[in-house]
């Protein structure tokens, strides 16, 4: 494998358009293109700017060796778990709040939990350089906890329906598939939702 086709499969693997990686390293789109079409090569400026974007040594670039360091990819994999762990503790929060007060703490309380997951997950993509298929896995947990809370605690509100665990309440037939529905509803939102990201990003990356 040669330096242009490394620089190629980094920035795929990144999950960046030529111009993404232009705009990031301050050069023009066409140098992108030359370097990945082999009609020209990164001078040693490029190479250690290259390098440093990509979190890889210049002799990997060069020569192939001395592969992404450890440490990047461990606190790229770390933030992802942490603004996941904080989701999902905003989640829990939200419902045990809820049933045991039906206040508008709980709501609080998630988007707490939510906004610093979040605010985490957006920094992290700035200091890790995230990569856009990592950004993708993440949303494909985080949207089910991200969107649920407050989805369930507004309908719960409106239609005076436990809609967190409905089935152990006893509720007529007529309300339990009121909730199928609801949650039927739900589910392909979400669904939508991830389909619109992931058809985002493959753009980006064209």
């Amino acid at each position: 494998m040669t330096i242009h086709e490394r620089i190629y499969r980094l920035r795929k693997e990144k999950g960046l358009s030529q111009e993404q990686l232009a705009e990031a390293l301050h050069i023009s789109r066409q140098a992108v293109s030359k370097w990945e079409s082999q009609q020209s090569t990164p001078d040693i400026d490029n190479i250690i700017l290259l390098s440093d974007y990509f979190h890889v040594t210049t002799d990997y670039l060069l020569t192939g060796k001395n592969t992404t360091t450890h440490v990047s990819l461990f606190n790229a994999k770390t933030s992802i778990i942490l603004s996941t762990i904080l989701n999902t503790l905003g989640f829990f929060l939200s419902i045990i709040i809820f049933h045991a007060t039906h206040s508008i703490l709980s709501l609080i309380a998630f988007i707490i939990c939510t906004t610093l997951s979040i605010l985490l997950h957006q920094i992290s993509i700035q200091l890790f350089h995230i990569t856009k298929q990592q950004q993708y896995h993440f949303w494909k947990i985080n949207i089910w906890l991200v969107s649920f809370t407050p989805f369930s605690i507004y309908l719960s509100s409106l239609t005076g329906v436990d809609l967190f665990l409905p089935i152990f309440y006893g509720y007529d037939f007529s309300l339990f598939v009121f909730y199928i529905l609801l949650w039927f509803i739900y589910i392909l939102c979400c669904y939508w939702i991830l389909r619109k990201i992931k058809r985002k990003m493959v753009q980006n990356t064209l």
